[in-house]
């Protein structure tokens, strides 16, 4: 997805939870190593990750940013525990993934809400679990050691 439609995405959503004073956003990002840092795909991602950190620095407990080890081979978001978007990966011929479909669920049912809501509460839970903070959100292009130029 082009990245002005991904940031404005996640501008609504962060938007959503600044308007709504019962609205909570806690991201969980699945990587191979939690321990790392996390790189972002995109200046627009990584512009969001910065500014959810940013109201939790300010004090909003509502907000938060974890890496988890991956678990489940797709990503999801659940809104409201109304609406679901699911993203399912396709992998190519070297086992990288790549985003296959995206389904948005709205109004989605109560069983299909709960049976995700359990799912993200096992990777939160998960021992390797742990919250970020603005120095381990790297830009889209990584830590200085991956970089290429040219």
């Amino acid at each position: 997805m082009k990245d002005i439609f991904v940031r404005g995405f996640l501008d609504v959503l962060l938007g959503h939870v600044e308007a709504t004073g019962g609205v909570s956003y806690h991201r969980i990002c699945q990587v191979s190593n939690p321990r790392s840092k996390l790189p972002t795909a995109s200046a627009g991602y990584h512009a969001h990750l910065l500014a959810l950190l940013s109201h939790r620095a300010g004090g909003d407990y509502r907000c938060s940013l974890k890496a988890a080890k991956i678990r489940y081979p797709f990503k999801f978001v659940l809104i409201d525990r109304r609406f679901l978007l699911l993203q399912l990966r396709r992998y190519d011929a070297a086992d990288t993934a790549r985003y296959g479909a995206n389904s948005l669920f709205w109004e989605a049912q109560p069983a299909l809400v709960r049976a995700f809501y359990g799912l993200w509460c096992d990777l939160d839970s998960e021992t390797k679990t742990r919250a970020l903070t603005e120095a381990e959100v790297l830009g889209p292009l990584g830590p200085p050691a991956q970089r290429t130029s040219g």
